[in-house]
């Protein structure tokens, strides 16, 4: 009786030691990472993202190349200042979602390749180094900051080449492209240029450009008429 007894408070005992060595392992497995780890992976994020933009993207996004009107795929601040990546927003990216949604490019990646510029995107894409602020181009009415900060920006997913862009036969994807195209610009007649056109009918209207985007400024539609006004240089 009394041998069944200590045998019983014996088991509980165990049961219980078991039992907190098993709470503090789930514990400690859970445990916050702490600064030196967590900047650890980061760095390591940012590093296997490069490591794909150098190996997969720069051969037709790199200066002289210039594809797509993307010639900075490995600068970071330029990424970021000409909202190619959007840190914190991937799905809303040009950087992801050319790469998961556009046929021409989605090919060329791994889905682990695609997933993981997905997760450097939208954890920060805080660079293990900074790199050189962008060069900036202010906004004015010649072709090189129209270029820049317009069709770059705002048109290059349509009318910049690559697979079966650009659409409408609209190629903008260089000065000697772009006044090539149909109608597109008339120098000296910013009224008859169908860019200006179209970046000028009010949102919702036909032909009403960029499709899916907002409105141009009032500073960015002065530029492009005054530029084509003056008799759409190549300057």
């Amino acid at each position: 009786m009394k041998s069944s007894r200590l045998l019983k408070i014996i088991l509980v005992s165990l049961s219980m030691v078991v039992t907190l060595v098993a709470f503090q392992n789930c514990s400690n497995s859970m445990a916050p990472m702490d600064l030196d780890q967590q900047a650890t992976l980061g760095s390591t994020t940012e590093s296997l993202a490069m490591g794909v933009l150098v190996n997969k993207c720069y051969q037709c996004h790199s200066p002289g190349i210039n594809m797509g009107g993307i010639d900075y795929i490995t600068d970071v601040p330029s990424l970021k200042y000409y909202r190619v990546a959007i840190p914190g927003q991937a799905a809303a990216s040009p950087l992801y979602t050319v790469l998961s949604e556009r046929d021409d490019h989605s090919s060329l990646l791994a889905a682990s390749e695609v997933q993981l510029i997905y997760n450097w995107v939208q954890t920060g894409m805080e660079a293990a180094v900074p790199g050189a602020a962008p060069s900036i181009v202010p906004l004015n009415a010649t072709y090189t900051s129209i270029f820049r900060n317009i069709i770059q920006t705002k048109c290059a997913s349509c009318h910049i080449n690559g697979g079966n862009f650009p659409r409408g036969n609209l190629n903008y994807t260089n000065y000697t492209t772009l006044m090539a195209s149909p109608n597109v610009v008339d120098p000296g007649n910013a009224n008859g240029s169908l860019l200006y056109q179209a970046v000028t009918r009010a949102p919702g209207a036909a032909r009403f450009m960029p499709q899916g985007g907002q409105q141009l400024t009032p500073a960015e539609q002065q530029a492009i008429m005054d530029w084509i006004n003056s008799g759409a240089p190549n300057n």
